[in-house]
């Protein structure tokens, strides 16, 4: 049995089965690779699109960061602003009231004219 197998693969079928099986093989292989070279192509394009749009996003990103920290300054500003006013205002305040208060104690400590006092008696 042996023996006719290896009449067989003298022989030039035997030789004929074994290049067709090979550029068959050869042939497979060759379509894999055209195969996993397309789909390679294809993952570098998803890649490169991927990386664009990552950098689109971390320009965005930047100038979100940098919106926002200008919209702090003018927070921060607003604040500083805010509170000279105020303290202006309360000064302000107090100044009118310790004027108030001394023309208060002006206008009781002073001595009304007779007639004056006789129409505030008589109202009272």
């Amino acid at each position: 049995m042996i023996e006719r197998i290896i009449i067989f693969f003298r022989g030039g079928i035997g030789k004929l089965l074994i290049i067709g099986i090979v550029a068959s093989s050869l042939y497979i292989m060759k379509m894999q690779l055209d195969t996993m070279q397309a789909k390679l192509l294809l993952k570098e394009q998803e890649i490169a699109i991927l990386q664009n749009k990552n950098k689109q996003q971390h320009e965005a990103i930047n100038r979100l960061l940098a919106f926002t920290q200008k919209q702090d300054e003018v927070l921060t500003n607003y604040e500083q602003d805010k509170e000279k006013i105020a303290k202006t205002l309360q000064q302000k305040e107090n100044i009118i009231r310790q004027y108030n208060d001394e023309k208060s104690q002006n206008w009781k400590k002073q001595n009304l004219p007779d007639t004056i006092l006789s129409v505030l008696n008589a109202k009272s």
